[in-house]
């Protein structure tokens, strides 16, 4: 600090911010603005502030930033991270950027699931069974008050998932969420009956679906920040042992972070997870099991962060994507978050002790980690052809397939439509599937039918979020809530400016409807 400067006097200053808000910390930057953790000093409680510039040099971007404006001003759960106030910076006339004032939650799952090397290497990391049970509960139930509502999210991540000290869930970023007109049917389920009670039918003709052609889609390679992937804030301690989590004191988030293992040990795959689990435990028997390890377990691929943005007709991060978005199906529905949810649960339930801590509970992988997307962005430098199409190892699909196994029989694939999409199936290699080798530590067989439900390729066949909910591996936690309830279904959150989609809107239309939610966020306040 320069001599006579004093620490306030040092403080960020934002034209036009209200001065109820006092800046303590930017916490994030990237395409879009900067995310600042800021005081605010009449409600005298800590929040987080999204500064959006440049809000309307690309009509796409703006009419996302305002969709999130719109869905964020309409929810009202303590699942859903909660809009404390908004309002522009500059000359109503003329602003060019405007300021959310939100919930600050002081960190995401990503950053419990991939902690720092120094913390993994001193006390490990893991989740007891009742801690899985809460986040996994959590996510359920911002999901199932998302789709009461009409509205996928689309891009549900563990970076998606903001968690306080207790643990309990909010989810956040909505720039690619959309409404659809009728929210799926509630279809509860309870005790011995679940496992009878999967659903098996195609969705009703009459029910809304989206259209893949949507130009509110976004490649997650070039995906922009999430205004909550550093929300560590600083030298932010991880849940306390009051929270029940097992993890030091001093562990920080590594997310952005390489994990390199020696490519020259023949011992070591190319799964921190197995690695973790031969290294540790000394294994050296048993060479017929290390080996179908090494063969099945796909590639671990390293997060990293980007923030520019380019348009394509994939939503979502790829390593979460459902396949009926890779295989370009115009119809996909609610079940695509479901999809992503069970990818969350894999990465969770990888780092959850059940019986004893094991010593391999170092982190969790991403359970597909595919580089590339065929067929729609395969990658420019295709390795190979097969069949006549693109080939590549790690390709999404490719990575879905290689875990839960070849599609083969009919009922699997009679979503899909096109018969060169089925054809494209068909062409790929033949897997068994390996899911179970990434749980060799799971002893409670219900979590593992949950995951295995959520993941279900056939869309149709896949676990609704009722059913989750009332799954026997959760269904005591929502015994327990006090909070459950029965949402209004009919309920439904109202975008008036959706039409404006497809249409070249002019700068002065997108002011005015900023200007009105605004508005219309301000009359519901007071």
């Amino acid at each position: 600090m320069q001599k006579g400067v004093t620490r306030k006097q040092l403080r960020i200053k934002i034209p036009g911010l209200p001065e109820r808000y006092e800046i303590m910390k930017k916490l994030a930057s990237g395409s879009y603005g900067k995310v600042y953790v800021a005081k605010d000093k009449v409600g005298m409680k800590i929040v987080a502030i999204k500064i959006v510039t440049q809000l309307f040099i690309d009509s796409v971007d703006a009419i996302r930033s305002l969709r999130e404006v719109s869905f964020l001003r309409q929810f009202d759960s303590d699942s859903v991270v909660k809009l404390l106030d908004l309002g522009f910076l500059g000359d109503p006339q003329s602003y060019k950027s405007m300021y959310l004032v939100m919930e600050f939650c002081r960190r995401d799952l990503r950053e419990l699931l991939q902690p720092k090397e120094s913390a993994m290497k001193e006390s490990g990391v893991y989740f007891s069974k009742h801690q899985a049970m809460k986040i996994i509960y959590g996510i359920l139930k911002g999901v199932q008050y998302l789709h009461s509502k009409g509205v996928v999210h689309r891009d549900l991540k563990p970076e998606n998932v903001l968690l306080d000290n207790d643990l309990n869930v909010k989810l956040c970023d909505f720039g690619l969420s959309v409404k659809l007109s009728d929210p799926p049917e509630a279809k509860p389920v309870f005790g011995e009956e679940f496992k009878q009670s999967r659903v098996s039918t195609e969705a009703s003709s009459k029910r809304d679906c989206l259209n893949f052609d949507d130009d509110s889609s976004s490649d997650d390679e070039s995906s922009y920040v999430d205004e909550y992937q550093t929300f560590s804030v600083s030298k932010s301690k991880s849940v306390n042992e009051t929270a029940g989590m097992f993890l030091r004191e001093e562990s920080k988030c590594m997310y952005g972070q390489d994990s390199s293992f020696s490519e020259d040990d023949p011992d070591m795959c190319d799964n921190p997870m197995v690695n973790a689990f031969f290294r540790k435990t000394k294994l050296t028997g048993s060479e017929e099991v290390k080996n179908i390890l090494k063969k099945t377990t796909p590639k671990l691929r390293t997060v990293k962060r980007k923030i520019d943005r380019k348009m394509t007709s994939h939503i979502g991060t790829r390593n979460y994507r459902a396949p009926e978005v890779i295989l370009l199906q115009k119809n996909y529905s609610y079940e695509v978050d479901n999809w992503s949810v069970g990818c969350i649960i894999a990465e969770i339930l990888q780092l959850t002790c059940f019986e004893t801590p094991h010593e391999f509970l170092i982190k969790s992988t991403i359970l597909f980690p595919g580089e590339c997307c065929y067929p729609l962005s395969p990658k420019k430098k295709s390795e190979s052809v097969n069949k006549g199409y693109p080939y590549n190892k790690n390709d999404q699909l490719m990575c879905i397939l290689r875990v839960l196994g070849s599609r083969d029989h009919p009922g699997d694939t009679e979503f899909i439509n096109g018969d060169k999409l089925k054809k494209y199936l068909a062409s790929l290699p033949k897997f068994e599937g390996c899911l179970k080798t990434f749980f060799p530590h799971v002893t409670d067989e219900d979590s593992l039918e949950l995951l295995q439900g959520l993941l279900e390729f056939n869309p149709s066949k896949r676990h609704t979020i009722e059913q989750c909910l009332n799954h026997p591996f959760v269904s005591e936690l929502k015994k327990q809530d006090v909070t459950d309830k029965a949402y209004d279904y009919g309920s439904k959150i109202e975008l008036k400016f959706e039409n404006f989609w497809h249409k070249n809107i002019s700068k002065k239309e997108l002011r005015e409807l900023f200007k009105e939610e605004f508005e219309l966020y301000l009359s519901n306040k007071c």
